[in-house]
């Protein structure tokens, strides 16, 4: 923190000007609070993970924020985005 700015600061600043939001995340974390929060739900467009999220009560957060998930599989490949 050596200008007044913390590790979350950082991608706000670049998601301002965005005009979709993208967010990676492995499975991890799904279950488990954030250390750090980089943004609200309904900020995000696309969000990109490694498995599927867990069933119902994720799904459902996603379909209230309107939260595209694309589901990658273990050779990289992903399914095409999907409106939750």
């Amino acid at each position: 923190d050596r200008c007044g700015q913390t590790a979350a600061d950082v991608p706000q600043a670049r998601q301002a000007p965005s005009r979709q939001v993208w967010r990676a995340v492995d499975h991890s974390k799904f279950h488990r609070p954030a250390m750090v929060a980089v943004g609200r739900l309904n900020q995000v467009d696309t969000l990109f993970t490694d498995a599927p999220p867990p069933p119902p009560a994720f799904n459902a957060l996603l379909a209230e924020a309107g939260v595209a998930c694309v589901v990658a599989d273990a050779a990289g490949h992903a399914d095409s985005p999907t409106d939750s």
